[in-house]
């Protein structure tokens, strides 16, 4: 029983200097003076501010130049301040200081007069389609002579009075 008893402690003995090495181990940086790592705060990247570009369209108005808020990744919110409108919340005000959602202004249900498309003679239209599981809303401007593009597109410049025969989100955008 004796030499069992001594096998036992020294067992014992061993795995109690195991835990402490692991431990020691594990807080070694703040007992041996090096701190674990902290990680770093996170660092937003700034919103890029919009270069002026020609609008195609009967007159070419040069695009506005307006830089938006610091921050601002919301593309509704974008578009408020790419018409040069200032805004309050989540809210866009209309240059009648009448408000608009930043999203309802963008998706054409609010606000639509003062819209790039009505602004440069065409007709904004709302609209809302099932793609696949999800549904999307969106704006689309009908121009006279029947074509159309989606607003956002309009506004940059990547589709043209003319261009498309209509818009359609669910078949990838420009038809025909």
């Amino acid at each position: 029983m004796g030499n069992k008893m001594k096998y036992v402690a020294m067992v014992g003995a061993v795995l109690v200097f195991v835990v402490v090495v692991a431990a020691l181990l594990l807080l070694g940086g703040a007992i041996w003076g090096n701190p674990p790592a902290t990680p770093t705060p996170f660092q937003p990247t700034p919103a890029p501010t919009l270069a002026p570009t020609a609008i195609p369209g009967p007159t070419a108005t040069p695009r506005p130049t307006a830089t938006p808020p610091q921050g601002l990744s919301n593309p509704a919110a974008k578009y408020c301040a790419d018409m040069n409108y200032s805004s309050e919340g989540e809210f866009c005000l209309m240059p009648d200081n009448s408000k608009c959602a930043f999203w309802s202004f963008y998706r054409g249900i609010c606000g639509a007069r003062f819209s790039f498309c009505e602004k440069h003679g065409g007709h904004l239209e709302n609209r809302t389609q099932m793609i696949g599981a999800w549904t999307s809303g969106y704006s689309v401007c009908k121009f006279p002579g029947g074509s159309e593009c989606i607003e956002q597109a309009y506004l940059n410049g990547s589709c043209r009075v003319g261009q498309c025969a209509t818009w359609d989100e669910a078949q990838g955008g420009c038809q025909g």
